[in-house]
């Protein structure tokens, strides 16, 4: 066997164990973190804990909030849309609706007015408040004293949007 065909064969199967080590890392990442974000990414906080000190979001004044932290730019929070819709129209002041926007405040008010989802106010947030929030969309709901009950992050399917309805019903009636 000649030098020539030896470094050719070293290289060919170096090149399919590479082929292969990168098969089995992305298919394992994939497997860990599916398309979903609902499932990828972790709940932002967890029931009974406190969310940060963010100018203008007064909560705990003895009404439950929702929190709508969303960008004009995801995908993900314009296929929740249609569902914001429907939660803000519906909650004959039960809650307070506040969406929370990692851009100017224009743009995010713009943004919610052009689906029909109404909010109590939009509050431009920066990358060093809520550092929590790792993905948008983000819903979290507040009791009356300003704790978190639940949180939910990414578009949600019916099981998902039917879970926020039956929190928040939940403490309307306490």
């Amino acid at each position: 066997m000649s030098i020539g065909r030896i470094i050719q064969t070293t290289a060919n199967i170096a090149t399919i164990a590479a082929t292969v080590v990168l098969i089995a890392v992305v298919a394992t990442e994939y497997r860990a973190h599916p398309r979903n974000p609902e499932r990828r990414t972790p709940s932002a906080y967890q029931p009974g804990e406190a969310i940060e000190t963010i100018d203008g979001l007064n909560v705990g004044n003895g009404k439950a909030a929702v929190l709508i932290v969303l960008r004009s730019g995801c995908q993900f929070c314009t296929e929740s849309l249609p569902f914001y819709k429907t939660l803000t129209l519906h909650r004959v002041g039960t809650f307070d609706a506040i969406a929370l926007a990692p851009e100017p405040k224009g743009i995010a008010d713009r943004y919610l007015k052009d689906a029909g989802v109404e909010v109590d106010r939009t509050i431009e947030i920066t990358s060093t408040q809520l550092t929590r929030v790792r993905a948008t969309p983000t819903l979290i709901v507040l009791d009356s004293s300003g704790r978190v009950v639940k949180s939910w992050v990414g578009h949600l399917n019916q099981a998902g949007e039917d879970e926020v309805v039956r929190t928040l019903r939940s403490l309307a009636r306490s």
